[in-house]
């Protein structure tokens, strides 16, 4: 374990971030020189602007830890220059949903937070990969394709500054009464195909914000829990959200089932709307594997 001295902090934060507060951003950073790290603090104007810093601090070398102040889309775009490196990836939770914040087992309260970053709490964790025609994108959380990812394009940033993480519910109350699902099929390593009208793929438990919706994490493992979701309408979409609400997960015996997987190939005669951690995407995934090096991150057991 690393002593306090020896912590190297670039700070990363998001301005569009749901729960964004320059003063926030500058108290957390002085709360961890106070607490012995060496702090670069960036607040990035744009998202081609964060990449590029990311890109050129990571290639520097001379940081031990990223911290990241933005949601879980933003999260995932920096995790992409961390992963095979001995590098740690730690969270400043001001996204809507946080929800690799809950997790992660990260502290709410910023004093908790500096405390969890200094001590070295780190676990090795594999991210997933989405293949799209053109490009591969990584993932830390999860991948929803159809009325999932409908529910993700149809959330305006303006709703999530001014709801929160309940901008999802409301999408998914569009979603449910405008959305016009088209079947696809999902095809697991072992061969089996499933044809669904939505699904979940995902390496940990939540799902917007703390709603448990998988059994257990697969974070540290190379491997997807999938949930599988076979039945269209409205009816559907409301007893899947019912069950998340009452804390049952959204295995409902009838309209989803869940397989683990370590490989997913798509097969669709069209596109499929795609979320990738809270972020909308174009475009269609043909295949879904894991991260071929792991990444170190900021983990409270």
């Amino acid at each position: 374990m690393m002593s306090a001295t020896q912590k190297r902090i670039f700070f990363l934060a998001n301005p569009r971030a749901g729960q964004f507060s320059r003063q926030r951003v500058q108290r957390f950073a002085r709360l961890l020189e106070r607490a012995g790290a060496d702090v670069t603090l960036c607040v990035s104007p744009s998202r081609q602007e964060a990449l590029k810093q990311m890109r050129h601090a990571v290639e520097e070398q001379y940081f031990t830890h990223y911290v990241i102040g933005g949601g879980d889309g933003t999260i995932a775009d920096c995790a992409a220059f961390l992963v095979g490196t001995p590098f740690v990836l730690c969270l400043h939770p001001i996204g809507t949903a946080n929800v690799l914040a809950h997790e992660w087992g990260v502290p709410q309260k910023d004093h908790d937070n500096v405390a969890h970053i200094m001590r070295g709490d780190t676990r090795m964790i594999w991210p997933g990969q989405a293949v799209f025609s053109h490009r591969t994108e990584l993932f830390v959380q999860m991948a929803g394709l159809g009325w999932d990812g409908a529910i993700v394009q149809a959330v305006s940033l303006r709703l999530k500054r001014w709801m929160g993480r309940y901008a999802y519910g409301v999408s998914a109350l569009k979603v449910a009464l405008f959305y016009r699902s088209r079947p696809f099929k999902v095809i697991c390593d072992d061969g089996t195909v499933h044809q669904v009208v939505s699904a979940i793929i995902s390496k940990g438990r939540f799902y917007a914000g703390s709603y448990q919706i998988m059994p257990i994490s697969q974070m540290g493992h190379a491997r997807f829990h999938v949930i599988l979701i076979k039945k269209r309408g409205i009816g559907t979409i409301i007893r899947l959200v019912m069950s998340v609400l009452m804390k049952k997960t959204m295995m409902v015996p009838g309209l989803s089932e869940g397989v683990v997987t370590s490989s997913v190939r798509v097969m669709s005669s069209g596109d499929v709307p795609t979320q990738l951690d809270g972020d909308g995407q174009d475009g269609t995934p043909h295949a879904f594997h894991v991260a071929k090096a792991p990444l170190w991150v900021g983990y409270r057991e």
